[in-house]
């Protein structure tokens, strides 16, 4: 069986709609999404429409959460403000009560391994763990059950989205493997001088794995990450003049770069790592 796996679209209509004519291409038998279909793109609407219509589990992400939430919880911070107010504009009513209504995690047993899967963390889809986090401890706790898991079993295997850029890690045997996103991937490491094309990095990726699913026997399991092109130009235009942070969109998709590129390599330095 054949399972892909996407997350983090963010309202992004022409990386969704490839995405999923790549998954058709590869005859995959079952769809999961992992959260944040809305949020910076200006095409949520769109967005829900073919997550609701192609993916059989959606789960919640924090974007899901956030922008279908009170803006008057945030009334201290003016730009969050404005930003929910905003997003919660390009909704229907029911795209809120289809957001405010998903599942935290979804988990289940493939070819032996017990899979989870969430968006971001196992206790919130919030808080994250990222691969330069150097404790291993920390990142044992994204195995860990919590209140918020359908069961109290340590995972074999974790996937989950929330980072924007795909990786695969291996410790105590156990597998943490993240999705990349949808329509925001970004590579976190940057360097004007030896950078290469930001071909890949603005491509959109998701996730298929292969095995026998409900099946607690051991047999033969692959993941494989999927790097799909798309009109980014075609997607931004959709943007001009309607979205309030085109200019941090537009570097994001054309570059790969996060708009908020200052903070991230500060997060590496404080780790001892050289840029």
């Amino acid at each position: 069986m054949k399972i892909a796996i996407i997350s983090d679209i963010h309202g992004n209509l022409e990386a969704l709609k490839n995405v999923l004519q790549d998954i058709k291409e590869n005859s995959v038998d079952k769809i999961i999404c992992l959260g944040d279909t809305i949020g910076k793109g200006v095409n949520s609407h769109a967005c829900i429409e073919l997550v609701r219509k192609h993916c059989d589990v959606v789960l919640m992400g924090n974007t899901d959460t956030r922008f279908c939430d009170d803006p008057k919880n945030f009334e201290d911070n003016e730009v969050e403000h404005s930003r929910i107010i905003f997003n919660q504009s390009l909704l229907t009513d029911n795209d809120r009560e289809f957001l405010t209504s998903l599942p935290f995690s979804e988990e289940f047993y493939f070819s032996g391994y017990l899979i989870r899967l969430f968006h971001a963390h196992p206790t919130s889809c919030f808080k994250f763990i990222n691969d330069y986090d150097k404790s291993f401890h920390d990142k044992y706790t994204m195995f860990e059950p919590s209140d918020l898991t359908q069961s109290n079993s340590v995972a074999d295997i974790v996937i989950y989205g929330h980072l924007h850029y795909p990786f695969m890690q291996k410790l105590y045997n156990r597998t943490l493997i993240c999705t990349g996103s949808v329509g925001n991937n970004i590579c976190t490491i940057q360097n004007d001088e030896m950078n290469a094309s930001p071909n890949e990095a603005t491509s959109a990726h998701y996730v298929i794995i292969t095995g026998e699913y409900n099946s607690r026997t051991h047999s033969a399991f692959s993941v494989e990450t999927r790097s799909v092109p798309y009109d980014i130009q075609k997607e931004l235009k959709s943007n001009v003049g309607i979205n309030p942070e085109y200019e941090a969109y537009e570097t994001e998709l054309t570059l790969g770069r996060y708009r908020d590129m200052q903070r991230i390599e500060q997060l590496y330095i404080d780790r001892g790592y050289e840029l």
